[in-house]
């Protein structure tokens, strides 16, 4: 390990082991098959063109850009050892990923790539504020943290109100089967009955709106102040936005937390299941519609119009759902190539059909 001179030495801030990263047995076997003369380690921050990676009692700042993959913050990878800086040799398999759809800047076609927020989180924390509760923003935000293996919804300042019912009231149906915690960073109420749902090894990300305490929260679990906050506004309580990169933080006992910047609209390489996971209550109520497509619009025997005609379903709710679902298949027909294509194909058959049988009205004007 000495050919690595770079980076704290063991026992000193940042100077983690494998352990305190979620490293396990498994992920040993993986990394010796894949590169058995790769020393392993985990990405802890990943900026444009560097990554900080975490070894055995070190953190390394390795240049990325000749990289086989781009790496992404909690990548388990392995390093060369027989160049001095480090250099990674292999990105380990990703157990889960966190996507976004970006633009091609030299495309005129309008078509994205999936460029990788995060990867290997177990647990997405899923911030609100209690005190700017939006039951559509939760939604959306449980869609984009769908990547994860399970999510858990974690209303922050509750020191900040009085009225518990209305959070319940107005996030629980959304939450559905995911677990609804209110906490206070401030006072501590709540964080035992979130750390109840940190298994060893696990790895979580915090997601939600920019000034919501994600970082406030991550500094009450880490038990120390490492991650820099913003003051609170006078005109509507929230904190300013202050995380600008997403980094990795060991908790204790294997445990790491990912501190996501604030994603302000659906820009994830979502898919229809994922949707109707996030909308469980509005798939179920599909499954009863006398058409297997059925658009929800203004088909004869719509089991969910029906819902909302009879007040179990709000019109807010199949509205949202509606829009992320177009939202969804018009990301994954710009990201997905056999989509986009079939998309092309789509477009040029009407438009010959257009050209072989004109509209009438169109003509006579």
């Amino acid at each position: 390990m000495s050919v690595f001179s770079s980076g704290p030495e063991t026992g000193s801030e940042g100077g983690w082991s494998l352990a305190d990263l979620g490293w396990s047995s498994a992920r040993a076997e993986e990394a010796a098959s894949v590169d058995p003369a790769g020393v392993p380690g985990r990405v802890i921050r990943a900026d444009r063109g560097h990554s900080l990676i975490a070894i055995d009692g070190y953190v390394l700042s390795v240049e990325t850009s000749s990289a086989p993959a781009q790496p992404a913050v909690g990548d388990w990878v392995t390093l060369d050892p027989g160049v001095g800086s480090g250099r990674i040799s292999s990105i380990l398999r990703r157990a889960t990923r966190f996507s976004r759809a970006t633009a091609l800047s030299s495309d005129s076609t309008g078509s994205v790539e999936e460029q990788v927020l995060a990867a290997n989180v177990d647990l997405a924390l899923v911030v609100e504020p209690a005190i700017d509760l939006n039951p559509r923003r939760l939604e959306r935000e449980l869609l984009i943290a769908d990547g994860a293996t399970r999510a858990v919804v974690v209303v922050t300042k509750l020191d900040l109100v009085s009225d518990i019912a209305a959070i319940w009231n107005s996030l629980e149906p959304v939450s559905a089967h995911r677990p609804l915690i209110p906490v206070s960073a401030l006072t501590g109420e709540g964080l035992d009955r979130l750390r109840a749902h940190f298994e060893a090894g696990t790895t979580l990300a915090c997601f939600g709106a920019s000034g919501v305490g994600k970082s406030t929260l991550i500094n009450a679990l880490l038990g120390e102040e490492r991650m820099a906050t913003g003051a609170i506004r006078a005109d509507d309580g929230r904190g300013r936005h202050t995380t600008v990169t997403r980094e990795l933080f060991p908790l204790g006992n294997g445990v790491t937390v990912i501190d996501m910047p604030g994603i302000r609209a659906l820009s994830t390489v979502a898919s229809a299941e994922a949707v109707d996971d996030v909308f469980e209550d509005v798939a179920r109520l599909a499954a009863g519609c006398r058409f297997a497509d059925c658009a929800h619009q203004a088909e004869p025997d719509c089991a969910v119009l029906a819902a909302v005609e009879a007040g179990e379903l709000t019109e807010g709710r199949l509205g949202a759902y509606r829009k992320l679902l177009r939202e969804a298949a018009r990301q994954r027909r710009r990201t997905d190539p056999l989509e986009r294509d079939a998309e092309l194909r789509k477009q040029k058959a009407f438009g010959r059909r257009r050209r072989r049988n004109p509209d009438p009205k169109r003509q006579r004007r």
